[in-house]
């Protein structure tokens, strides 16, 4: 058996060349890229989806300490802490910060950012629907702004962002960066 976790629309080596499942007993823990292709669907119907809990989450674990004494192996995110952490007490970073705010128009605002590709996993739905709620509560002052910064905002497979901006009604307050940033423009953004 063998049990998959990530995202096995990006790894083909788990189906076979017609897009199903191979014989062997495949257990799924996972999300998708996006929906399943049409060739993919004898695979996701052939494997068991299991729901992430501390009791599947434990099985797991049991099963491979057999094969890992150490536990189970994690690759982490790599993250450098030196750069990405928050600007307070650094007048060079600070600085930083209110120049990027003032070229993207949201200097002295409440801020919501996401830095994401443009596909159908970051649920870009979800976090504009999520800001339009946020933005209702808000009183008086306070115009929230909403920035992502993308890959492209009308995706390769047709998926545009400006028209989920106008489903929500926040497209007065969703400023799109699409332009590639340096290490530190980037730091700013995050900050």
């Amino acid at each position: 058996a063998r049990i998959l976790l990530g995202y096995p629309d990006q790894f083909p080596f788990v189906m076979n060349a017609t897009g199903s499942a191979t014989n062997v007993p495949t257990f799924l823990w996972t999300q998708l890229s996006g929906p399943p292709k049409r060739a993919q669907l004898g695979f996701y119907r052939l494997v068991r989806p299991v729901a992430l809990t501390e009791r599947t989450w434990s099985f797991l674990a049991a099963g491979v300490r057999r094969f890992f004494s150490g536990g189970i192996p994690i690759i982490p995110h790599g993250v450098d802490t030196a750069l990405f952490r928050p600007a307070a007490g650094d007048e060079r970073r600070l600085e930083q910060v209110q120049k990027l705010k003032r070229q993207l128009d949201i200097a002295g605002t409440f801020v919501v950012g996401t830095v994401a590709a443009n596909t159908f996993r970051k649920r870009f739905d979800r976090m504009f629907e999520a800001f339009a709620l946020i933005r209702k509560r808000l009183h008086g002052d306070q115009r929230p702004w909403f920035v992502v910064k993308t890959d492209r905002v009308r995706a390769l497979d047709g998926r545009d962002l400006r028209e989920l901006v106008q489903r929500y009604g926040i497209e007065g307050e969703v400023r799109f960066a699409e332009r590639d940033l340096s290490d530190d423009d980037l730091v700013a953004l995050f900050c």
